[in-house]
């Protein structure tokens, strides 16, 4: 394959990272695979925008993965696939971002031509529309009206790994979305406090995130559901940062906790420890808006 010869030639090390960001066919992607019977661990990551990455690109590599020959459609070498987890995401197109844009009215129009309605109004207006902080309350159903074929309809994004790449999360550890259902504690130490008790019904979600910034301070991320009850909400999460906090990860002491929703954790930080609680949502949009 030329894309191999290519890639030996640039000197490629067996555990580089070969970027293309006109992937296309996906050939790229091909050779780095074929390069790796080496034994080497190359990754590669492809960029490609339009319907060609999913009737072409991402079929091929699939394809590689599965089977390194196929005849007419059909894989002819079963069993003889690498063992390997491709991942891929789509980013938020241009007219995605003008579908969720709600503007309030303003009478019959602005005196200050487009630039205030591009600038001021987008900048100002529109940020609630763009990041619906109330939809926060059920973070792995957040929604975005996307447009395909020409038709627009809600669909399901994944607001915990986009809120990764947001802060620049390194992640160290990252877990399941586990439910709960609660009831009131047996021996409380504070009025309203409740226990855990799992439940694949429950009313509670969580799921955890550890990571490093790139300023290297350790960070703990903890996602989500809210009830309607903010008391009951805010002692579910203390039960299961309680019980969490029994045996972290490396005992690993954190610096900072991002958490989506009003609660009282900092309540139960020790004397030893120094960690700060941020709101996610308040991370969120300071990092979308960011200059």
């Amino acid at each position: 394959m030329n894309h191999i010869l290519t890639l030996q030639k640039m000197g490629i090390t067996s555990d580089g990272v070969i970027l293309d960001y006109f992937a296309g066919s996906a050939s790229t992607g091909h050779a780095v695979i074929e390069m790796n019977k080496d034994g080497g661990n190359r990754k590669y990551l492809l960029m490609q925008v339009g319907s060609i990455f999913d009737t072409v690109t991402l079929p091929r590599i699939k394809n590689v993965v599965y089977s390194p020959d196929w005849k007419d459609g059909k894989p002819t070498a079963r069993g003889k696939g690498v063992s390997q987890i491709v991942k891929y995401m789509r980013l938020e197109s241009y007219e995605d971002a003008l579908s969720n844009i709600e503007l309030k009215k303003q009478g019959s129009g602005s005196l200050f031509g487009d630039d205030y309605l591009l600038h001021y109004m987008l900048d100002i207006e529109a940020r609630g529309s763009l990041l619906n902080v109330e939809a926060f309350t059920n973070p792995f159903d957040y929604k975005l009206r996307i447009t395909e074929h020409n038709a627009t309809h809600k669909k399901v994004v994944d607001v915990v790994e986009t809120f990764n790449y947001l802060i620049g999360l390194t992640v160290i550890n990252e877990g399941a979305v586990n439910y709960f259902r609660t009831v009131d504690a047996a021996k409380p130490d504070y009025e309203g406090a409740v226990e855990l008790v799992r439940d694949a019904n429950g009313e509670y979600a969580f799921r955890l995130i550890e990571g490093k910034l790139p300023d290297g301070r350790i960070a703990l991320v903890i996602w989500r559901t809210m009830g309607t009850d903010l008391v009951r909400t805010n002692a579910a999460l203390d039960a299961y940062f309680r019980k969490y906090r029994i045996n972290p990860h490396e005992s690993s002491e954190y610096d900072v906790i991002f958490v989506n929703g009003d609660n009282n954790l900092e309540n139960l930080r020790t004397d030893d420890e120094h960690w700060k609680v941020v709101r996610t949502e308040t991370a969120f949009n300071d990092k979308m808006w960011e200059e």
